[in-house]
């Protein structure tokens, strides 16, 4: 996942809690600046903008950390034997004698969720 899409998503995510009356009346625009890895400017409308310091870990980032490492592989193995269940052999591919991920074998299965998470934070905890 590149870094525009990684912003995007993120964006996609926080822009309803952000302008949390969505659907009642126009917010003040919030303007987010990434300064560092670190840190963030935020300014709400016309004032004046204030520097955000994220801690480490950041909790979000922690939160999808736990949540994807503690259902990958089970979420994973199971994943696969739907994909043996509903698909002939010729209907994907393998490498290494593993399923090669495809997001359009069995769509609705949570392990997509779980590899979509992994790939937000991709490269974070190492």
């Amino acid at each position: 996942m590149t870094r525009e899409e990684k912003i995007k998503y993120a964006m996609a995510f926080l822009a309803p809690l952000l302008f949390e009356k969505e659907f009642q009346e126009p917010s003040e625009p919030v303007q987010i600046t990434l300064t560092s890895s670190l840190r963030a400017e935020m300014k709400i409308g016309d004032g004046e903008p204030q520097t955000i310091k994220f801690g480490a870990p950041f909790h979000l980032h922690y939160a999808i950390h736990q949540f994807v490492e503690y259902n990958a592989d089970h979420e994973r193995k199971d994943w696969e034997c739907c994909v043996h269940e509903q698909y002939e052999e010729e209907g994907f591919e393998k490498m290494n004698g593993n399923i090669v991920y495809d997001p359009e074998l069995v769509p609705d299965h949570i392990y997509h969720s779980i590899h979509f998470c992994r790939e937000l934070i991709e490269g974070y905890f190492g």
